[in-house]
């Protein structure tokens, strides 16, 4: 770690150096020297404080080699397209995962800490894409559990690669990376930012709501989203729109320049103090999940504002709990409708009664992403490519392994002519199970791509996803020298391994099981979807209607699976569970309860059973199998999952059925978490 200005070397003290210069003595000078450069470098090591800023010049880390550990956080695809030499991948999509199902076990972050390589003690720099609020939630995350000296580097990796040479620029995949013990410095009360709760929120917004003013000590809740998801035209994917009450709007995109790069200290002050922030009394800063916020915070830190706080559950937790006020603009309440309400904030028709049930509607999510969907159609069909662009950018965020939307962004990405994104999102498309090189290389919008080095990247990966018929993941903690738990996995309709491992992972890392996710048994088309069921085509060629699941498919799959698994550990074969979403839901639980091989349990999401004949009991010991049932409250599916599973419990089957609020056939946000709590009863793990 470099001396910073202004700071005596701390291995020679001023006294000792003019002693040393009065007596002339040219080797003690030298020695004492020598001692303070060695005492210099281990500063690295040693209980660093924290950095007098919590942003990295790029021009600066790129300059300082291998001093700093860089941690890049962009997707896979992307560092392994390009990166900088002797920078570490994490993978930021299982710490999001780990980070929605709790932060309160110190021991299990400080293990995840420590498999990316960060002792707590050494400098740490943080790069992201250039959005810079990914990397300012590792950072938040990092420093949550008590790592001080880490930065974000500003401007991203674009600002670093524009700062690098080209010998610094190396492609490849993620190279291994020695586990450390994470041992940060003894903990102060609180971070540079701390972790603020619902409850904190909720206090801010009950006092908002009385006649009394601001107090010095009650905090200022700082809405970091957009204009239009703070007025509530906006939902994303939550059931209530609006605001927190006494909320100040000030949104992150603001705190960047025209460069991407978070603006000076002092120029965030004034911006903060002219959007109403009081320097005297605390800040909680929120957004939709706790990234943009996170990077808020860190801004309000930066400008000089003391006791900062992220809301990391965001409005993502808080629009679910009806018992948190919500306001619109205008001043509308952002509360649930009464029973006969039009609609969320609309008024009842005037001949409803009050007494009459809400009619079913679509989760929230459901219709964003159908509006969204439309939009996109119609922008393309008008080839207003821009506008189309910006709907797919929308439906990624709402799909974030969906391969279809990513290939559709590359395209209109293609037809603007604008490479480096349309490779990116092609790139994405690819790693989430996009197989089709012919259909990339005959597509138009791609043409002035072609002669691109990263464009016949893509084509060789494409290449190879096609013949991964299945995917092995072993979390890096399992005791390999123990029998392990094994979850087989089948995606839904429409679906593949590529797209549908992610959805597994965190659970597997904190619960302690292989995953291993296989193929649909038959090609949905040959862009990469495939299929469970046995649907003769229809009379033009297309995929006809499913008429049942290929239960011999389904059973040769999971053969195949273990066969996979003993290839990497030693399967406990008294712990097997099948899992699924939809239709793969169905051929888990049918092959489940088919006996042809004693299982554990199965674990369903959004079951879509198309012949419930199929739903034979053939196990000798149906009692000894245990079975867990989700189903989003709004899911037009939820009635499928509830008689299963009361024909499951009628057959004996120790099953359970579960509701998840205003949630549809989408992935809840804490599925990570439903899904640890449900591995744990399947696996009787106490």
């Amino acid at each position: 770690m470099q001396t910073r200005p202004g700071r005596s070397n701390p291995g020679v003290s001023p006294r000792c150096a003019v002693r040393v210069a009065a007596r002339g003595s040219t080797l003690c000078a030298a020695l004492l020297t020598a001692v303070g450069f060695l005492l210099t470098a281990c500063d690295a090591r040693r209980d660093a404080p924290a950095p007098t800023s919590f942003v990295a010049d790029p021009v600066t880390v790129v300059a300082a080699g291998a001093a700093p550990l860089l941690i890049d956080v962009r997707p896979q695809a992307e560092f392994e397209r390009e990166h900088i030499r002797g920078s570490v991948w994490l993978n930021r999509a299982e710490w999001v995962a780990a980070a929605a199902a709790g932060m309160e076990d110190r021991a299990d972050w400080a293990e995840r800490i420590g498999r990316a390589g960060i002792d707590g003690r050494a400098p740490v720099v943080i790069c992201d894409g250039g959005e810079m609020t990914e990397a300012a939630r590792i950072w938040f995350l990092l420093q949550t559990h008590g790592m001080r000296n880490v930065r974000i580097a500003n401007g991203g990796y674009p600002a670093l690669r524009g700062s690098a040479g080209a010998d610094r620029l190396v492609a490849g995949p993620p190279q291994a990376v020695e586990p450390r013990r994470f041992e940060p410095p003894a903990a102060e009360k609180r971070g540079a930012v701390g972790l603020a709760k619902k409850g904190d929120v909720k206090s801010v917004a009950e006092a908002a709501g009385g006649r009394d003013g601001p107090s010095a000590a009650r905090p200022q809740v700082w809405d970091a989203r957009t204009r239009g998801e703070f007025e509530g035209a906006d939902l994303r994917i939550n059931p209530r729109g609006g605001h927190v009450p006494g909320a100040v709007h000030l949104p992150h995109s603001d705190l960047l320049d025209e460069r991407g790069m978070l603006r000076p200290g002092a120029e965030l002050r004034r911006m903060m103090l002219g959007a109403g922030f009081d320097p005297g009394r605390p800040i909680i800063a929120h957004c939709q999940s706790g990234g943009r916020s996170a990077l808020a915070a860190l801004a309000a830190v930066e400008a000089g504002f003391g006791e900062v706080s992220n809301y990391y559950g965001s409005f993502s937790e808080w629009s679910r709990d009806e018992s948190c006020p919500v306001e619109r603009a205008g001043g509308d309440s952002g509360s649930a409708p009464a029973a006969g309400a039009a609609g969320s904030g609309g008024a009842s028709s005037s001949g409803a009664s009050a007494a009459a049930p809400e009619p079913r509607r679509d989760s929230e999510w459901k219709q964003t992403f159908d509006r969204l969907w439309s939009e996109a159609l119609g922008a393309e069909a008008a080839q207003e490519w821009r506008r189309a662009a910006e709907a797919y950018e929308h439906l990624a965020a709402l799909t974030p392994t969906e391969c279809l939307v990513r290939y559709n962004l590359a395209r209109m990405y293609g037809y603007l002519d604008d490479a480096r994104p349309a490779l990116n999102a092609l790139a994405e498309a690819v790693e989430y199970g996009w197989c089709d090189g012919i259909a990339i290389v005959r597509d138009p919008a791609f043409a002035r791509l072609h002669g691109d080095r990263d464009f016949a990247r893509v084509l060789r990966r494409a290449s190879e996803v096609s013949d991964e018929r299945q995917l092995v993941y072993v979390p890096p903690t399992l005791d390999r020298s123990k029998p392990a738990a094994l979850l087989i996995a089948f995606h839904d309709r429409g679906g593949n391994p590529q797209g549908f491992l992610p959805m597994w992972r965190a659970a597997a890392d904190s619960v302690g099981y292989v995953v291993v996710v296989m193929r649909g048994c038959t090609p949905l088309a040959s862009c990469g979807a495939f299929t469970w069921d046995v649907a003769p085509p229809a009379a033009d060629g297309s995929p006809g209607t499913p008429v049942g699941i290929d239960t011999t498919g389904a059973t040769k799959a999971v053969d195949v699976a273990v066969a996979m698994a003993r290839q990497h550990v030693t399967v406990d074969d008294e712990r097997i569970v099948l899992a699924g979403v939809g239709q793969g839901a169905a051929a888990a639980v049918i092959t489940a309860i088919s006996g042809g091989r004693k299982y554990a349990g199965a674990l369903l999401w959004s079951l879509d059973l198309p012949d419930f004949d199929q739903l034979r009991i053939a196990t000798e010991q149906p009692e000894s199998l245990r079975v867990v049932l989700f189903s989003g409250e709004l899911d037009r599916r939820r009635a499928i999952s509830e008689r299963v599973a009361d024909e499951l419990g009628q057959s004996g089957v120790n099953a359970r059925f579960t509701d998840v609020p205003q949630a549809g056939s989408e992935q809840p946000q804490d599925w990570a978490k439903r899904q640890m709590e449900a591995l744990r009863f399947i696996l009787r793990i106490e």
